[in-house]
Protein backbone atom coordinates (compact mmCIF):
# COMPACT_ATOMS: atom_id res chain seq x y z
CA UNK A 1 0.00 0.00 0.00
CA UNK A 2 2.93 2.30 0.64
CA UNK A 3 4.07 1.82 -2.96
CA UNK A 4 0.52 2.53 -4.10
CA UNK A 5 0.29 5.80 -2.18
CA UNK A 6 3.77 6.80 -3.35
CA UNK A 7 2.83 6.05 -6.95
CA UNK A 8 -0.11 8.42 -6.69
CA UNK A 9 2.06 11.10 -5.08
CA UNK A 10 0.43 11.02 -1.65
CA UNK A 11 2.70 12.52 0.99
CA UNK A 12 3.61 11.19 3.52
CA UNK A 13 3.43 7.91 1.63
CA UNK A 14 4.38 5.63 4.54
CA UNK A 15 1.82 6.87 7.07
CA UNK A 16 -0.96 7.16 4.48
CA UNK A 17 -0.16 3.73 3.06
CA UNK A 18 -0.17 2.08 6.46
CA UNK A 19 -3.48 3.66 7.44
CA UNK A 20 -4.99 2.68 4.11
CA UNK A 21 -3.75 -0.89 4.62
CA UNK A 22 -5.39 -1.00 8.05
CA UNK A 23 -8.69 0.25 6.61
CA UNK A 24 -8.56 -2.27 3.74
CA UNK A 25 -7.72 -5.20 5.99
CA UNK A 26 -10.37 -4.25 8.56
CA UNK A 27 -12.98 -4.49 5.85
CA UNK A 28 -11.62 -7.87 4.75
CA UNK A 29 -11.38 -9.33 8.28
CA UNK A 30 -14.37 -7.82 10.00
CA UNK A 31 -17.55 -9.86 9.66
CA UNK A 32 -19.65 -6.74 10.24
CA UNK A 33 -18.56 -5.47 6.82
CA UNK A 34 -19.10 -8.83 5.10
CA UNK A 35 -22.31 -7.80 3.38
CA UNK A 36 -21.51 -4.13 3.04
CA UNK A 37 -21.17 -2.59 -0.38
CA UNK A 38 -17.73 -1.91 -1.84
CA UNK A 39 -18.55 1.77 -1.91
CA UNK A 40 -18.23 1.92 1.87
CA UNK A 41 -14.72 0.48 1.61
CA UNK A 42 -13.76 3.17 -0.89
CA UNK A 43 -15.40 5.85 1.25
CA UNK A 44 -13.38 4.71 4.27
CA UNK A 45 -10.24 4.81 2.12
CA UNK A 46 -11.02 8.36 1.01
CA UNK A 47 -11.71 9.32 4.63
CA UNK A 48 -8.41 7.74 5.73
CA UNK A 49 -6.48 9.88 3.24
CA UNK A 50 -8.26 13.13 4.11
CA UNK A 51 -5.91 14.17 6.97
CA UNK A 52 -3.13 14.61 4.41
CA UNK A 53 -5.18 16.90 2.17
CA UNK A 54 -5.50 14.42 -0.68
CA UNK A 55 -8.06 15.56 -3.26
CA UNK A 56 -11.21 13.44 -3.56
CA UNK A 57 -10.42 12.12 -7.06
CA UNK A 58 -6.89 11.11 -6.11
CA UNK A 59 -8.04 9.55 -2.83
CA UNK A 60 -10.72 7.55 -4.62
CA UNK A 61 -8.14 6.33 -7.14
CA UNK A 62 -5.73 5.31 -4.40
CA UNK A 63 -8.47 3.53 -2.42
CA UNK A 64 -9.66 1.65 -5.50
CA UNK A 65 -6.14 0.68 -6.55
CA UNK A 66 -5.20 -0.47 -3.05
CA UNK A 67 -8.30 -2.65 -2.84
CA UNK A 68 -7.50 -4.13 -6.26
CA UNK A 69 -3.95 -4.90 -5.10
CA UNK A 70 -5.22 -6.58 -1.92
CA UNK A 71 -7.74 -8.66 -3.88
CA UNK A 72 -5.12 -9.68 -6.45
CA UNK A 73 -2.75 -10.84 -3.72
CA UNK A 74 -5.52 -12.88 -2.11
CA UNK A 75 -6.41 -14.49 -5.44
CA UNK A 76 -2.79 -15.36 -6.19
CA UNK A 77 -2.29 -16.88 -2.74
CA UNK A 78 -5.50 -18.88 -3.15
CA UNK A 79 -4.40 -20.20 -6.54
CA UNK A 80 -1.00 -21.10 -5.12
CA UNK A 81 -2.66 -22.96 -2.24
CA UNK A 82 -4.83 -24.89 -4.71
CA UNK A 83 -1.81 -25.92 -6.78
CA UNK A 84 0.07 -27.08 -3.69
CA UNK A 85 -2.96 -28.99 -2.41
CA UNK A 86 -3.53 -30.68 -5.76
CA UNK A 87 0.09 -31.78 -6.00
CA UNK A 88 -0.01 -33.26 -2.52
CA UNK A 89 -3.33 -35.05 -2.98
CA UNK A 90 -3.08 -38.70 -4.01
CA UNK A 91 -4.31 -39.50 -7.48
CA UNK A 92 -7.89 -40.74 -7.59
CA UNK A 93 -8.23 -44.32 -8.75
CA UNK A 94 -11.11 -45.25 -10.96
Amino acid sequence: MIICTAAFGVEPAVEAGLLLMVITNLRICNSVFAGVDRRLSRALGVLALSPWGVQFDSALSVATASRAIATSIQLLLGLLAMVVALRRAPAARV
